[in-house]
């Protein structure tokens, strides 16, 4: 298939596998859900970076670097090129931008600066610490000076793992957590 006006042959470079694909394999999405359901036989689409090989559009030329939703194919023919967001800056690896600088690090980073605002010393709860976003939270909070209680579930058990020693996280009470 070749381009046409208003369409970008993509290559993808990287794929980001995000937890929120696991609830697009329901068959069924609740009414108000964000997310549609996957369609058996069809690739999936997610978060990815990819190079523009042709271009119809006139805001994108050959050898941009694009991110945003993707086919997880390794070409695709991309039909709604204001979905995609140009890289600028090559001066980071480019898989940063399905991560840090992606989905994941957008999440984190408005939560936590823009919804939560804390200050240096307070307590920091985050749960599924394990997590693409909440690692980057914990990562923020650490930082900003903050004290991080991180939370993650592995069989049934939880585990908690924080800055400072098991001792004093017993004298921890849920009074003293400021941001959560």
């Amino acid at each position: 298939m070749h381009v046409t006006v208003s369409t970008l042959k993509l290559k993808n470079l990287y794929l980001s596998c995000d937890p929120y694909l696991r609830l697009r394999m329901d068959r069924t999405q609740p009414p108000n859900s964000v997310f549609t359901s996957l369609t058996p036989g069809s690739p999936l689409n997610g978060f990815g970076v990819a190079k523009i090989l042709e271009s119809g559009h006139p805001e994108f030329k050959e050898g941009d670097l694009v991110w945003g939703t993707t086919g997880w194919e390794e070409y695709i023919i991309f039909t709604e090129p204001e979905q995609l967001f140009k890289i600028h800056h090559t001066d980071v690896p480019l898989a940063y931008c399905t991560g840090l600088l992606g989905m994941p690090g957008i999440t984190a980073f408005v939560g936590f600066h823009e919804i939560c605002s804390p200050k240096k010393g307070d307590y920091v709860f985050v749960s599924a610490a394990a997590g693409a976003v909440g690692q980057l939270v914990g990562e923020f909070a650490k930082l900003m000076g903050c004290y991080v209680v991180g939370v993650l579930e592995v069989k049934r058990r939880t585990l908690i793992k924080c800055k400072f020693k098991q001792t004093k996280f017993k004298r921890l009470k849920p009074t003293s957590i400021t941001v959560q």
